[in-house]
C-alpha cells in the first residue's frame, strides 16, 4: 500500500514508521538521529544529481558546494540553523563539507550505521583534529 503513494510521501512514510520513538523509554539513539539528519541531506543530494543529469550539466570539482549542490546546501543550511543549539552537531553541521562527505558515505555502503566512527562525538573530534574522518578510524572494525 505504501509503494502505490508518490516517491517523496513514500520515503517520509517508511522513515516515520522506521523511527524508534514508540515508546518514551526508548528514545531514538544518537546514532539514529544522526542517521535521520544525513538521510534527509542525502535525499537533497540524489535531487541535485538528478537534476545535473536532467539539464545535462557535468560535474565541477572546483565550484563551491553552494553551487554545484543548491538543494543539499540550502537543506544543509538549515540544519545547521536548527541544531545550532546542540553542541556535538552545531559542530558538525556548521562545515557543508563535512556532512556532504558523510552523505557520501552513506551512498557506497549500508554499514556506516554500525561504525565505530558513526557517533557525533567521535565524527566531532575527527573534524576538530583532520578536517575529515581518519583513516586510523575507517579501517577499525569496517572490512
Amino acid at each position: 500500500m505504501i509503494e502505490a503513494h508518490p516517491e517523496p510521501l513514500r520515503t517520509a512514510i517508511f522513515r516515520f514508521l522506521s523511527r524508534n520513538e514508540t515508546k518514551p523509554e526508548k528514545p531514538a539513539t544518537e546514532e539514529e538521529h544522526l542517521d535521520e539528519i544525513v538521510r534527509v541531506l542525502r535525499d537533497k543530494y540524489r535531487e541535485d544529481l538528478e537534476d545535473a543529469a536532467r539539464d545535462g550539466k557535468e560535474r565541477d570539482e572546483e565550484r563551491e558546494i553552494a553551487v554545484q549542490y543548491p538543494k543539499y546546501a540550502q537543506a544543509a543550511k538549515e540544519k545547521a540553523i536548527k541544531y545550532k543549539d546542540m553542541a556535538g552537531y552545531k559542530r558538525l553541521l556548521a562545515v557543508p563539507s563535512f556532512t556532504l562527505g558523510l552523505v557520501m558515505v552513506t551512498r557506497v555502503r549500508r554499514h556506516y550505521q554500525r561504525a565505530p566512527w558513526f557517533k557525533v562525538a567521535t565524527l566531532g573530534h575527527m573534524l576538530e583534529n583532520h578536517g575529515a574522518v581518519s583513516d586510523l578510524q575507517t579501517t577499525r572494525g569496517c572490512g
